[in-house]
């Protein structure tokens, strides 16, 4: 193009036609890749100059003189000087790298869809179902419930395993309920009077017979002190109970009087073995109702030092006083 200008221009100019100069120069200006052109005369001043806004993107200056010819002169009669860009070229391979990106892009997104789809059809489904399944652990069953398996191979083998797992679980639950029972049978049904106590003196559970003999019930009981079942002059031996417990030590021989609430206080010699301090898993505490037999001991006492005919006190009992 600069080329057709410099054979075309120099007639405009030695004809001195600006209108023609500067519509050639306007012309070679609007190409794309022309950042600015400069004309100057053949004494080398500027004479006219169009420059595009903006800088130049890698520029490069063309230069070409302008000369005149005809059957009678050659002569020069100025000097072209063009500046070029390379942003078009640039820009147009900026939007052919954005196509292909943005191909690119949508290729990788109908590839992760199509994954994702694949992976919950025949990963996460399967695997959700499963662990829905599971839960038949939570209630009491008759029998362990197998999971169905399916189609993919990497999935049944999970599957497998979980199957494995919950009837391994299952057995052990049953095994649990069954202890359960026989707790239940043998604690709560005994005939014994007991409670369940941890280091600190809390009652943790209590059988049936001691509710039955004071009156109280399982709920005013389980969370409160022990001693809330005993009468408050009694103080010396629940400090020692108390000081067993925290030790994790034995403790026996202590009679105490029960409170309860709708009958007698009953006479009760307190036995906690020994035990480790988890306050978890709580002591026992065995209680034997002696209220009869302090009674018969205290009838044999009073036979033996009270004279049966005056009913006064005998000499045996003088010289015990003595």
């Amino acid at each position: 193009m600069m080329n057709i200008t410099v054979l075309s221009l120099p007639s405009a100019i030695w004809n001195f036609d600006d209108d023609v100069i500067h519509a050639y120069l306007e012309t070679l200006s609007s190409h794309p890749s022309v950042h600015a052109v400069r004309y100057y005369n053949h004494e080398g001043t500027l004479v006219e100059e169009i420059t595009k806004a903006g800088d130049a993107l890698d520029p490069m200056i063309h230069s070409q003189e302008l000369v005149y010819r005809n059957s009678l002169v050659t002569q020069v009669v100025g000097r072209l000087e063009m500046e070029s860009t390379n942003a078009p070229l640039l820009a147009k391979q900026y939007q052919g790298g954005a196509l292909l990106f943005v191909i690119a892009l949508s290729i990788i997104i109908c590839v992760l869809l199509i994954v994702s789809w694949q992976l919950k059809r025949y990963v996460m489904v399967p695997l959700n179902r499963a662990i829905a399944s599971m839960r038949q652990l939570e209630n009491p069953q008759t029998a362990f419930r197998r999971i169905p398996l399916t189609r993919s191979r990497e999935i049944n083998k999970v599957i497998a395993q979980l199957n494995s797992l919950g009837e391994r679980i299952f057995i052990m639950m049953e095994a649990l309920r069954d202890n359960e029972e026989r707790y239940q049978h043998f604690y709560r049904d005994t005939p014994a009077l007991l409670l369940v106590i941890d280091a600190h003196g809390t009652v943790l559970d209590v059988s049936q017979r001691m509710l039955e003999v004071t009156g109280w019930k399982r709920e005013q009981l389980v969370g409160s002190p022990f001693d809330t079942l005993i009468i408050g002059q009694n103080a010396h031996c629940i400090d020692r109970i108390s000081s067993a417990l925290r030790k994790g030590d034995a403790c026996e021989n202590q009679v105490m009087t029960l409170k309860c609430l709708y009958e007698e206080d009953r006479q009760v010699q307190v036995v906690i073995p020994s035990a480790t301090n988890d306050s978890e898993r709580g002591t026992m505490m065995l209680l034997s109702d002696v209220t009869e037999l302090k009674r018969t001991q205290k009838r044999l006492l009073e036979h033996e030092l009270i004279d049966p005919l005056t009913q006064l006190p005998n000499r045996l009992a003088l010289n015990s006083h003595l």
